[in-house]
């Protein structure tokens, strides 16, 4: 399996377009997620059974990555305006308002995806002695 292009497809699936200025932080997120499943699980190399793991971290330190410097396009996080008033103008946005934002929901997803479930992981543990 190419990692590389596992974690290309995963974040065109999840609607950003990775270009050829992406590839070396791709290859940087790959080396830290790989060296994170096998520091954990005490592995040389990354259990195939965790391969899809290792893609969803590489995938969301990148986002995660992207939105901190700004350079994340393609995703509207513009919250949804509640009421407007016009005279003396106020604008009251619906945040907080029994839905999240889709910021709010961005966030929870590539949090998800950074930080995979740990019955995940311990499957693969091995003991050290």
């Amino acid at each position: 399996m190419d990692k590389e292009a596992e974690v290309k497809r995963c974040l065109t699936m999840l609607g950003y377009n990775p270009s050829e200025a992406d590839d070396a932080l791709i290859a940087w997120e790959l080396r830290r997620a790989e060296q994170y499943i096998m520091d954990f699980c005490n592995v040389q190399e990354v259990p195939e059974g965790l391969l899809e793991v290792l893609v969803d971290m590489a995938a969301a330190q990148i986002l995660i990555t992207r939105k901190a410097t700004g350079a994340l396009e393609g995703y509207d996080f513009a919250a949804a305006v509640k009421s407007i008033q016009e005279g003396d103008t106020t604008v009251s946005y619906a945040v907080g308002e029994g839905s999240q934002t889709p910021e709010q929901r961005f966030d929870a997803l590539v949090s998800h995806m950074a930080a995979p479930p740990l019955q995940s992981l311990l499957r693969y543990r091995r003991l050290r002695w």
